[in-house]
Parts: structure tokens; C-alpha cells; sequence
């Protein structure tokens, strides 16, 4: 894996894809009833790992790492892994 501005990191198949399910996820999966479900469980954990599925993105919060991890389940592709502050501050902006 390689990492890229904001703490991404991508595996071998490209900055692009990772970008796009970035992007993807902010804009077509993010509304106001995820935000508030994402924040409420960043909020309310201080250790482990929840998990949501959402229409094409899996989001993983490990509290422990403090990371975010995006992942597309329509296609085999790369994760993308964010700081968990950056993660929430960018929910937080709206």
C-alpha cells in the first residue's frame, strides 16, 4: 500500500479508484441521516470497531487505530484508509 495526501492509502490499482469511492461516498451516500448515525457512533466510542453498510460503500470506524476504512461492495477494488479525525471533521463541515 501507498500513501497518499490526507493519509489515504491506496494498493496497487491506482489513485483514481481510491478518489472516486472517496468522493463517491461524501457525495451520493452521505445525507443527513448517515452523518448524524456516523458522528452519534464516533461520539459515543472511546475503543473497538463498528461497521455500517450503506448502498454501494462499507465504512469500518476502528476507534482503536484511528482510522476509517471505505470500501466499495458493488467491485473488488482498493480501500480507502482515513484518519479518523479527518473523517469526522469532514462529516462535521457537511
Amino acid at each position: 500500500m501507498v500513501e497518499i495526501a490526507g493519509g489515504a492509502r491506496i494498493g496497487s490499482d491506482g489513485r483514481t479508484l481510491v478518489l472516486e469511492l472517496e468522493r463517491r461516498f461524501f457525495e451520493d451516500e452521505v445525507n443527513e441521516y448517515v452523518r448524524a448515525l456516523l458522528l452519534a457512533e464516533i461520539g459515543r466510542r472511546d475503543r473497538g470497531r463498528a461497521e455500517f453498510t450503506f448502498n454501494t460503500v462499507d465504512v469500518l470506524i476502528d476507534v482503536d487505530a484511528g482510522t476509517v476504512k471505505l470500501a466499495d461492495i458493488l467491485a473488488a477494488g482498493p480501500e480507502v484508509v482515513l484518519p479518523l479525525d479527518d473523517f469526522s471533521a469532514r462529516l462535521q463541515a457537511g
